[in-house]
C-alpha cells in the first residue's frame, strides 16, 4: 500500500531504505546463525551499539518522538512508510525510541518521573520496558 508522501518524508523514507539495505541486511546472516544455535534473533552489543550510532547520525532518532525531547514528530502516514521499509529485514533493530512508552510516560510522569526516567529516555540514555499483571496478558506457557 503506498501513501502519499510530502518531499520531506520521501527523503526521509529514502534514508531509511538505503539503512536498511547499507547497515541492517548486512547483519541478517549472523544474526540468523545466533537463532539457529539457539541465542535468539538477536544483534551482538557492538553492532547495536553501532547501529544506533549511524541511524542518529542520520537523522533517524525519534522520528515520531515530539521535538521537545529532540524528535521529528512524523505523522503516522510517514512513520507507516518508514516501518514498511524496516520491515524489509529480519535484522532485529528498530529506530529509537520505542514512541509508544514515551507518550505514555509524557500522558502520565510526574515532574519528577519525567526528569528521572522521561527525559533519560528520550534522549536515548535509557530504555524502557513494560510489565503486565493482567490475568490472560502476556505470552501463554
Amino acid at each position: 500500500m503506498d501513501f502519499p508522501l510530502n518531499e520531506e518524508h520521501r527523503m526521509i523514507r529514502d534514508v531509511v531504505i538505503r539503512f536498511v539495505n547499507e547497515e541492517l541486511m548486512p547483519l541478517e546472516k549472523s544474526a540468523l546463525e545466533r537463532e539457529a544455535t539457539g541465542q535468539g534473533l538477536t544483534l551482538r552489543p557492538e553492532d547495536e551499539y553501532m547501529l544506533d550510532r549511524k541511524a542518529e547520525s542520520l537523522g533517524l532518532w525519534g522520528l515520531d518522538v515530539p521535538p521537545e525531547f529532540g524528535g521529528s514528530d512524523l505523522p503516522a502516514d510517514a512513520m507507516v512508510a518508514i516501518h514498511t521499509e524496516f520491515a524489509k529485514t529480519i535484522t532485529p533493530w528498530r529506530p529509537r525510541p520505542d514512541s509508544p512508552n514515551l507518550a505514555m510516560l509524557m500522558m502520565t510522569a510526574t515532574p519528577e518521573q519525567r526528569k528521572k526516567y522521561l527525559d533519560p529516555y528520550a534522549r536515548g540514555e535509557k530504555q524502557s520496558f513494560i510489565a503486565i499483571s493482567e490475568p490472560g496478558a502476556g505470552c501463554s506457557p
